[in-house]
């Protein structure tokens, strides 16, 4: 794999254009990277009048593996340096996997969960959940297309409070 850059430095909000390789060359036509306000490269993909983005390094890891990621594979950098986007940093993980490394890293606590709306199972960083204060009404979905699922209910307060006292399954306290 070698993914040519057209300049030899990145500036931020400069994107530059790349040669696109296999997968994502079979279906978009070019291919500008871009760096964000963090530091992190993002890939701009178009098509006639179609646009997306993707990271760099899930962009890189297709590309290695020659086919796209699955909406479960998460690109994780090993050393924890989200601007190292070398292969050999670069490795898949599981949310729950990712979730459980960004745990360990920061001392916090993830909750296992059920969604409400297509009863998978899912994993959210405590703070991220209604165990807070902060979010003690909030009903937490594990994507946006159930969220937006969950907002077309009209739910009355006992059915919110049924919903949220039973989607929490485990509580996992991550330690090194």
């Amino acid at each position: 794999m070698m993914v040519k850059l057209q300049s030899s430095f990145l500036l931020l909000g400069v994107n530059i254009k790349i040669n696109l390789e296999i997968p994502y060359s079979l279906d978009w036509d070019t291919g500008y990277l871009i760096i964000n306000k963090e530091n992190r490269k993002i890939l701009l993909l178009k098509k006639s009048n179609k646009r997306m983005t993707t990271s760099f390094s899930r962009y890189l890891m297709s590309v290695h593996l020659k086919r796209y990621l699955n909406k479960h594979e998460h690109v994780d950098h090993i050393d924890n340096d989200k601007t190292n986007d070398v292969i050999e940093n670069l490795q898949i993980l599981t949310q729950k996997e990712n979730n459980i490394k960004e745990s360990k890293k920061r001392g916090k606590t993830v909750v296992e969960l059920i969604c409400p709306i297509c009863e998978n199972i899912f994993f959210r960083r405590k703070g991220l959940t209604n165990l807070v204060a902060s979010k003690k009404s909030q009903i937490i979905c594990c994507s946006k297309i159930c969220s937006f699922e969950l907002k077309k209910q009209n739910y009355t307060i006992e059915e919110r409070n049924i919903i949220l006292n039973s989607n929490v399954i485990k509580i996992h306290f991550i330690t090194e």
